[in-house]
């Protein structure tokens, strides 16, 4: 299957702080299926440690939003379901493989959520 994004959403009980014990095994299984891991360690530890200060405050966090081929967004919500999606530069079964490698991840550590595909209104447009 190929998409352009891939949307983790989470029950309306959770919460962003919910997100603390997992967040770092999140992101960093995100950097490394996306191929975008920094050579600096401390970077990596740095961005990391940005999110999770937002994620202990119940703010939502910036993910990984920098000028890179591959994100991840937490988009800003009206008071709705937290979710975050992952989002390529065009449709590919990377986004796939990815949004699936991460909800691997959250059902391991047993964190309810639900996966759709292509759900961002102004792409779906085109």
């Amino acid at each position: 299957m190929r998409s352009t994004t891939g949307h983790i959403i989470f029950p309306k009980k959770m919460k962003y702080k919910d997100l603390v014990p997992v967040y770092r095994d999140l992101y960093m299984k995100f950097l490394k299926e996306t191929e975008q891991v920094e050579e600096e360690e401390d970077r990596n530890h740095m961005l990391v440690r940005l999110n999770l200060l937002d994620l202990e405050k119940n703010r939502k966090p910036e993910g990984h939003n920098r000028n890179c081929r591959t994100k991840m967004v937490f988009p800003i919500t009206d008071g709705s379901n937290i979710q975050f999606y992952i989002k390529g530069n065009s449709r590919s079964s990377e986004i796939t493989k990815v949004t699936e490698c991460i909800s691997k991840l959250l059902n391991d550590n047993d964190i309810d959520h639900k996966v759709e595909w292509d759900q961002l209104r102004f792409l779906q447009r085109r």
